[in-house]
């Protein structure tokens, strides 16, 4: 089987008109449940937008193992780009 890697999908996410930003990274290890954890910062946030990229996503990742979260931000570095450490820190925060 040919692995697929977290650019894969952070490229089929952001290929969505409603995305902002998405960085995937692999989860924490206790979690078996899925592969890569996606971090994603929608255009909008209202009801409407956060249903239709549901759906979208829903349909685009069907079968595959990815959680899908939803930040107003992605955490930055001082040079402005997307801090995987501060992903890993609210990943923990989060399995708290």
């Amino acid at each position: 089987m040919i692995g697929i890697g977290a650019s894969y999908f952070e490229c089929l996410l952001a290929s969505l008109p409603i995305v902002r930003e998405v960085c995937v990274i692999r989860p924490a290890s206790a979690d078996t449940d899925h592969e890569y954890h996606a971090f994603v910062v929608l255009t909008q946030t209202d009801p409407s937008t956060l249903y239709e990229f549901q759906t979208e996503y829903g349909a685009i990742l069907e079968g595959m193992s990815v959680k899908v979260e939803i930040l107003a931000e992605l955490p930055k570095t001082p040079m402005g780009r997307v801090s995987r450490e501060g992903l890993l820190s609210l990943r923990a925060g989060s399995a708290a």
